[in-house]
């Protein structure tokens, strides 16, 4: 869990009456420090010098900073000192950091970098001249590279990568990026590595195999992809990634990859693969739709059923209904899922308004919603919805919400209000924020004819809700209901009542 500015202002608390006063444990404070990230080490700097409310600035003041502790050799003072409000201090705590060891003065030197006052930065680049920085590489590039968008940080992350391509030299330094196991780190190494062109296919295959970070994996997809170097790409076909599998379906030779290969991607488990592999199916001239429904013919899993009919879906047609229908009641709800699509797809109005209301109430949340987007497309009413409003599962009512909304104009404005009164708290938050939206954007032009009984409906959801009094007064005139003149509360006794102008006689 990254450091949040609040932790990050009560550690910098912390640290600053260490300093100070002597209190609290210093040798914890100073592993804290150390072991933190380069993203929490820009959060920690900048909630040192950040003003709060009834509170001074954690690092700040003049009292006990500079005196003999600042060289002290572990460097927790001049750490510490760093950060402190006044550039002064900063620069001579960056100058005390210099000559001393460890990786808490590395990383509190990388920081400083950064600086906004250009005194400071000198002394710390100064000063980084005499650290051990290829012996703390990791943590210095981490936090030089966190605070990269800064207005001064492209300069620190060069003058870093200077010194230590002038300690170990530049393929050396670009290894140890790639090997990082901090993934900021290994993604300026796969930067550095393709711009001096020392990633080979072969290196490249490797980070598609085993990087799980999914920037430097679509990377790596887009530059294998313009390679047009095929060799050896069909053994990424089990890739982890979904963007290298599917990079590889559409690069590949037609040699290493079968038909029967192919067509297995065809229900692969991620739909962007599925449609690349249709793809190059189809150019090979083969039945996409036909080994679809020879597929479904045998006792399949959930996955696999469901990625077979989201295929069917794509490329058969009306008369493959009939197996959406049937799917319908399979007990898998990725199924159920993909059969309410089928059906809204090609089954007729009547008929779809038939097989779908009662899904309205599945036990998966996921289907509750598509029935509820599909009904929606068919433009049933809302009162197709009741059942569902009264359900026990908050996935039920929210999915009679959907579709009482689809059906826009006052309609949309009952379903909001029946939301916003719901026991789930965050079912009655959505709901309330519809409201507050309908209000300031939709509400002057919503001029739907209402009948009596919709009317009245919405004067009971009224006065149930525990909304703005404002609120509530602005939905009742908008739909035309009488609402009770406001009651006299603390929050409005002193103002005055309207007063009356008698004309002179």
């Amino acid at each position: 869990m990254s450091l949040t500015p609040i932790e990050a202002y009560d550690l910098a608390v912390a640290a600053s009456r260490t300093v100070v006063d002597d209190v609290g444990d210093r040798d914890e404070l100073q592993r804290t420090l150390t072991a933190l990230s380069g993203r929490e080490w820009v959060v920690l700097d900048q909630a040192a010098r950040t003003y709060r409310y009834q509170y001074e600035r954690p690092v700040s003041g003049v009292r006990g900073w500079l005196d003999e502790r600042l060289n002290e050799p572990d460097g927790f003072v001049a750490a510490v000192t760093s950060m402190h409000t006044d550039g002064r201090f900063r620069e001579r705590a960056a100058r005390a950091l210099r000559g001393v060891g460890g990786p808490l003065a590395a990383t509190a030197l990388a920081i400083r970098l950064v600086d906004h006052v250009p005194q400071v930065r000198q002394a710390a680049a100064e000063s980084l001249q005499h650290a051990d920085v290829a012996g703390h590489l990791e943590r210095v590039m981490d936090v030089v590279l966190a605070g990269r968008d800064r207005r001064f940080g492209p300069d620190a992350v060069e003058i870093v990568e200077s010194k230590l391509r002038a300690e170990v030299g530049r393929e050396a330094l670009i290894e140890a990026l790639l090997t990082s196991t901090l993934r900021r780190v290994r993604r300026r190494g796969v930067e550095l590595a393709h711009r001096g062109g020392l990633l080979s296919v072969e290196r490249l295959h490797e980070i598609a195999r085993t990087e799980t970070d999914q920037l430097i994996l679509a990377w790596c997809a887009d530059w294998l992809l313009v390679s047009r170097d095929a060799t050896g790409l069909a053994d990424l076909l089990d890739s982890r990634s979904a963007m290298i599998r599917q990079v590889v379906v559409l690069a590949v030779e037609d040699d290493a990859l079968s038909d029967e290969r192919l067509l297995a991607l065809a229900v692969d488990r991620v739909p962007r693969v599925r449609e690349s592999a249709r793809f190059r199916a189809r150019k090979r001239g083969l039945d996409v739709a036909g080994w679809y429904r020879a597929q479904l013919q045998q006792d399949l899993p959930g996955r696999i059923q469901a990625a077979v009919l989201d295929g069917l879906l794509a490329v058969g047609g009306a008369t493959d209904l009939q197996s959406f229908i049937e799917a319908l009641g399979s007990s898998s709800p990725r199924v159920r899922e993909v059969a309410i699509r089928g059906v809204v797809t090609w089954a007729g109005r009547d008929d779809a308004h038939g097989l779908l209301p009662a899904f309205l109430t599945d036990p998966s949340g996921r289907v509750s919603s598509a029935a509820a987007r599909a009904l929606g497309r068919l433009g049933v009413p809302a009162s197709v919805a009741s059942e569902a409003w009264s359900s026990e599962r908050r996935s039920n009512r929210r999915a009679a919400w959907l579709l009482a909304r689809s059906c826009g104009g006052w309609d949309q404005v009952e379903a909001d209000l029946r939301l916003a009164g719901d026991e789930d708290a965050e079912l009655a938050g959505l709901g309330r924020a519809q409201v507050s939206n309908w209000l300031e954007v939709r509400a002057a032009t919503t001029w739907q004819p209402m009948n009596a009984e919709q009317r009245d409906r919405i004067a009971v959801l009224l006065e149930t809700w525990d909304g703005r009094p404002g609120a509530k007064r602005a939905i009742a005139f908008h739909a035309g209901i009488k609402s009770a003149p406001p009651e006299r509360t603390a929050d409005n006794a002193d103002v005055a009542p309207p007063r009356k102008w008698w004309r002179r006689r």
